[in-house]
């Protein structure tokens, strides 16, 4: 409403009383905002106005009843109406709080509220923000104080990261998944997380994107321009840190139409889908087959971002080959249990914790479970640690009767479980067991290839498959030319770790290493060691190689 200056003069005088007099052509009193022993407040009746000359702070009626009383901007209008007699909702910003949104740092302490109101007979919203002084007091500004992302602390433990636009469809998306979870706090036990940037659309500022380091992150604009081009700018911001960014655009029925509005109408379930099949980020601009260089390199970074430090980077998959009865099954163990408990692997470090899921078919399920729980406790881990229950999976035999890649029903029984439980790093034991082509037959390893690469696709998981070697070793090979069967094989490399006995009577084993992100490792030797009730891979540091005219059996590990 349009106030008059008699009506901002009576609001003032009901604040601060005969404290305001007049001084020359303005009207002035002491401050009630900190100790003033002279008047340096001074006021604008016909503006409606206050200014404070030594703490430099000002603004209307609602800032000054804000400040005053320790209330939100709704709040604040209702009073000033009440004051001046008028109907509660009827001067400006009057409204009632819907909402209350905490923005907190990594330790959880309280930085600043976002506070939503609206006012009952205008249906305007209003969103304002307030910071924590004194002991349960509040300042209706920021200022300084540090901005972060909402819901920080789930951020951080999540491996999936929904960024949507405002608290109000962040609660949305939060509330849906944790009702069908049937858990208070779902979010934390599944890794999952829901967050915005403060302050709204265009507001996003690049220090959030690191905290979404290594994570899967699906941006879900509004369902308008500003809202696009938001997320656009979000989405390019994570894309240099996160493992992947996918983007989805809501099916709703109007503009402007937001998460909070789709699940009005809908189930967890459905967003889920949606979420799961959600097409990788793509640049606004990017609608070219070719790009500039400077933009092309723009979002990668600029050292390698390794899974397992020097062999394997982040987002790769591979193989693991290997004669049977080598030891490759065990080593395939050790790194599965590596992975899962960001424990490393033959002092490889492992980068942070990974969900793993082993699917082992070769192997008959109590040697694997055998060899599981003996891995486990070499690595100093116990055998009931609750890590188990989100960070490794495992298939056998006794899970699932047939498990093949050539057959659709099955592959997509697969890349449906992989997805629920969020897996990140997928160990496929053995190929030969896995499809029914001709490993020989380029044409056909191809298509088996495919299927390894639609897993990798549609889950967003690394993937390595357990598969054989030829059965003679030649030095004078590359570990490439060593994997059994068509060239396909090979060329879907990206790293090999080629493994090889060289000491059968000391059980000494070598590793090799070819890969393209880097100057490959030396060679090193290693050792299969009994640790009380449990069993680990260990360095031979100064182990001098017997010279032999014979060819070696060899294992390898081949990754793509």
């Amino acid at each position: 409403m349009n106030f008059t200056a008699e009506q901002a003069r009576k609001y003032y005088e009901s604040r601060i009383g005969s404290e305001i007099r007049k001084q020359g052509a303005s009207y002035v009193a002491r401050c009630p905002f900190h100790d003033d022993n002279s008047p340096s407040m001074s006021f604008n009746f016909e503006k409606g106005v206050w200014h404070c000359h030594t703490e430099h702070i000002g603004g209307g009626m609602i800032d000054f009843e804000m400040r005053f009383s320790g209330v939100s901007a709704g709040d604040a209008g209702a009073a000033i109406s009440s004051i001046l007699g008028l109907s509660k909702y009827q001067f400006s910003h009057a409204g009632v709080t819907e909402a209350t949104y905490d923005y907190r740092d990594e330790q959880g302490r309280l930085l600043f509220q976002v506070v939503r109101s609206r006012n009952p007979e205008t249906n305007k919203k209003r969103i304002t923000n307030r910071r924590p002084v004194g002991k349960n007091g509040w300042e209706y500004s920021l200022g300084n104080v540090r901005r972060v992302l909402y819901r920080l602390d789930e951020v951080i433990r999540a491996t999936e990261v929904v960024i949507v636009e405002g608290e109000k469809c962040a609660e949305a998306v939060r509330a849906a998944f944790c009702n069908a979870m049937g858990e208070e706090d779902a979010c934390l036990a599944h890794g999952f997380a829901v967050t915005t940037n403060p302050h709204g659309a265009g507001k996003w500022r690049d220090d959030f994107a690191p905290f979404l380091t290594g994570k899967k992150v699906v941006v879900m604009p509004d369902n308008d321009g500003p809202g696009r081009d938001h997320m656009h700018m979000v989405a390019s911001s994570v894309a240099k840190f996160a493992v992947g960014v996918r983007w989805l655009d809501l099916p709703v029925d109007s503009e402007k139409d937001d998460a909070a509005d789709y699940l009005a109408n809908h189930e967890w379930s459905e967003l889920h889908t949606l979420i799961q099949r959600a097409p990788a980020w793509r640049r606004a601009d990017d609608d070219s087959l070719l790009v500039s260089a400077p933009a092309f390199i723009k979002h990668v970074p600029a050292v390698i971002d390794w899974k397992v430090e020097g062999l394997i980077e982040k987002g790769t998959s591979g193989f693991i080959i290997a004669l049977p009865k080598s030891g490759k099954s065990f080593a395939t163990v050790c790194l599965a249990v590596a992975l899962a408990g960001g424990h490393s692997w033959l002092d490889f470090r492992v980068s942070e914790p990974t969900r793993v899921a082993l699917v082992s078919r070769e192997d008959a399920p109590g040697l694997t479970a055998r060899r599981l729980r003996r891995a486990m406790i070499g690595m100093g881990y116990e055998v009931d640690d609750p890590l188990w229950e989100t960070n490794l999976m495992v298939n056998t035999r006794n899970q699932s009767k047939s498990l093949m890649l050539d057959d659709d029903e099955q592959l997509a029984a697969l890349i449906s479980e992989l997805q629920r439980r969020k897996i990140e790093f997928c160990i496929l034991d053995v190929l030969n067991v896995l499809h029914d082509a001709d490993e020989n037959d380029n044409t056909e390893m191809r298509k088996v290839l495919t299927r390894v690469s639609q897993i990798r696709s549609e889950v967003g998981c690394q993937i390595c498959v357990v598969h054989h070697s030829v059965k003679d070793w030649d030095d004078t090979k590359t570990l490439s030319q060593l994997a059994r069967g068509s060239s396909a094989i090979a060329g879907f490399a990206e790293f090999i770790i080629g493994i090889r006995m060289v000491d059968e009577e000391q059980q000494v084993r070598q590793m090799r290493f070819e890969t393209k992100s880097d100057r490959p490792q030396a060679a090193i030797y290693w050792q299969i060691a009994d640790k009380e009730a449990g069993v680990a891979l260990e360095r031979v540091r100064d182990y001098e190689p017997k010279k032999s005219a014979t060819r070696n059996r060899v294992a390898g590990v081949v990754g793509a």
